[in-house]
């Protein structure tokens, strides 16, 4: 059994109206980075998720899935911190069931789920993973639920990735994060974080 989150982190996590403070992470398969067999990463993408995508490129090209680079924190931010500015900026785009877990090395799981059906009703369900380790901020985004007539993979994957920019704008723009281009992203990576 895993230990609850410290003090710390349900503090902070409490700070956030509504936010929830779980357990904690537990095994999540796919992922290659593993210390004490607990993941320090979101999971990876199936094939047959829709409108997945992720910050891990090597897990998005294996699986088929889209990706979108990763972020960073200012490295005066510490974890749980990080985890407080993430949850507001899901909850001011309609996240709900936002939990903050404790994970290996200090580092925090942050979980949000989205109404993503016509009209906000909840026939989809678009679910949201990242993990804030350090400085660096990973995450995977799909949806589930039954399928409606006008969604696809495609505008599933369109929608994660239009909410993932909104709350990025919200967080490069008041907290100041930034984009973790890898080193072979090139001058798009750097100045427009694609």
């Amino acid at each position: 059994m895993t230990p609850p989150p410290p003090p710390t982190a349900a503090l902070l996590a409490g700070a956030v109206s509504g936010g929830a403070v779980s357990g904690g992470a537990g095994a999540q398969g796919g992922s290659a980075s593993a210390v004490s067999g607990v993941s320090i990463a979101p999971r990876a993408c199936k094939p047959s998720e829709p409108g997945c995508l992720q910050s891990d490129r090597a897990m998005a090209t294996a699986a088929r899935t889209a990706y979108m680079v990763p972020w960073t924190v200012p490295s005066s931010l510490g974890a749980d911190a990080a985890a407080v500015q993430l949850q507001r900026a899901l909850r001011s785009e309609g996240g709900t069931e936002i939990r903050v877990a404790s994970a290996a090395n200090g580092a925090r799981r942050v979980t949000a789920q989205f109404a993503a059906g016509p009209l906000g009703l909840p026939v989809v369900t678009d679910e949201i993973e990242f993990v804030i380790a350090g400085s660096s901020v990973s995450f995977r985004a799909s949806a589930s639920g039954a399928p409606w007539p006008f969604s696809t993979p495609e505008t599933a994957t369109q929608r994660n990735r239009a909410r993932l920019l909104r709350v990025r704008g919200q967080l490069f723009a008041s907290h100041g994060w930034s984009c973790a281009c890898p080193p072979d992203a090139g001058l798009s990576c750097t100045l427009f974080c694609d």
